[in-house]
């Protein structure tokens, strides 16, 4: 996933935020750190390890609604950043005219690569995840659809060789030919990257980004996190980590024969969203972009022997 850039922050007023939560010290080398979701902050405050996250002008009402889709998260043992209670006991504040969550940041750290271990542990959360729709309400309703893709693709062509502007116009018609509103739904994440998961001796202790969960295809989650856990370097993927990864998750949640047949068109479509995230958000000669149109291409060209990774 690209790493977007966040608007620096006004020191003065971050102190402020944060004296009404008791924390009156930062360590200045860590203020702030930018996460890999937009307008989320890593501090390092007197109390340990915190995350700010931002809200645009007038989005108070999301800020209340993340803060709550937190606590449930949490209360269903998914280990997601957990809200602090300010002195008047409100779970968000006001930061420089902006609504604004401060919560303890889950324990753990990025992996630079997943072995199969690993990818188990990732399609197991994914599978008590999906089990909460109806339960834990998401803020979001829709995430990357071939609609807003067809939206962003003519902001892009110009840009690209005309190689690339017709891989990425055919490969959204594509796309455009599947719905997949008959697969199972659940909540999901909906963008599983490798900086939002956080290990600890082989165990995952942490997922960032669920601010962005969404009632979506349970299928479109799994495809995601394969794309982004299970890929090689060359951009095919590896078969062991994508079995670790679904067997776990089928152990908890059971795969159903709808989700097997549209296992190849939903790896495509988890290829593309990466591709294009990774064209809007990084210069072309980053080799981000170039790792993300390999995996498209190979999603592409082995299509038909996709379906074979599957418990």
């Amino acid at each position: 996933m690209p790493t977007l850039s966040v608007p620096p922050i006004d020191v003065v007023a971050l102190r402020s935020f944060l004296a009404a939560y008791g924390t009156d010290e930062m360590l200045a080398d860590e203020l702030p750190v930018a996460m890999s979701m937009a307008s989320a902050y890593r501090l390092r405050t007197s109390q340990g390890a915190r995350l700010l996250h931002l809200f645009d002008e007038g989005e108070a009402q999301q800020a209340a609604m993340v803060a709550t889709l937190f606590l449930c998260l949490q209360g269903a043992d998914i280990p997601c950043p957990n809200p602090v209670a300010d002195h008047d006991g409100r779970l968000f504040g006001w930061l420089g005219g902006r609504s604004a969550i401060l919560s303890a940041c889950p324990a753990g750290r990025v992996l630079a690569s997943h072995t199969a271990a690993h990818c188990a542990r990732v399609g197991e959360l994914l599978a008590r995840l999906h089990r909460l729709a109806g339960q834990c309400v998401p803020v979001q309703t829709t995430g990357s659809t071939v609609r807003e893709w067809r939206d962003i693709a003519p902001m892009l062509a110009p840009e690209l060789a005309a190689a690339d502007a017709a891989l990425l116009r055919d490969e959204i018609r594509f796309q455009g030919l599947y719905r997949f509103s008959d697969l199972p739904q659940g909540l999901i994440h909906g963008d599983i990257a490798p900086e939002a998961l956080l290990f600890d001796d082989g165990r995952l202790c942490g997922v960032l980004g669920l601010e962005r969960a969404r009632t979506d295809a349970r299928l479109r989650d799994l495809a995601i996190a394969t794309t982004a856990c299970c890929s090689l370097a060359d951009g095919s993927l590896d078969p062991e980590r994508v079995l670790a990864m679904l067997e776990a998750y089928h152990a908890v949640v059971v795969l159903t024969p709808i989700e097997r047949g549209a296992w190849p068109v939903m790896l495509r479509a988890a290829a593309l969203q990466q591709w294009v995230r990774a064209l809007q958000h990084e210069e072309r000669a980053d080799p981000s972009v170039a790792a993300a149109k390999a995996r498209l291409l190979d999603r592409i060209a082995r299509e038909g022997e996709l379906q074979r990774l599957w418990p």
